[in-house]
């Protein structure tokens, strides 16, 4: 499950072969801009939620951190239900 803006079905880009990376993201060329032509990368569908409703799901969350590959501002935007109330 990926956060962003919005629930929704999403594009998101892995490497070709499956190996774990770190800048795997729902932005297009972001991992192109950092590995160049070393990894080959293929688009995949994931199911989107918001960090609102998240939260209203679990109730309480002690501690957030957000490292989502240039994703950053379409979690934010998903947020201001969380952040009101936090």
């Amino acid at each position: 499950m990926a956060l962003g803006e919005q629930e929704d079905t999403i594009s998101f880009y892995i490497p070709t072969d499956n190996i774990i990376t770190d800048v795997s993201s729902a932005v297009e060329n972001h991992g192109i801009r950092i590995y160049e032509e070393q990894i080959k990368w293929k688009e995949t569908k994931v199911v989107q939620s918001t960090l609102s409703k998240l939260a209203e799901e679990i109730e309480k969350i002690g501690f957030f951190k957000c490292d989502v590959e240039s994703y950053e501002v379409n979690v934010f935007k998903g947020a201001t239900d969380f952040f009101e109330a936090n």
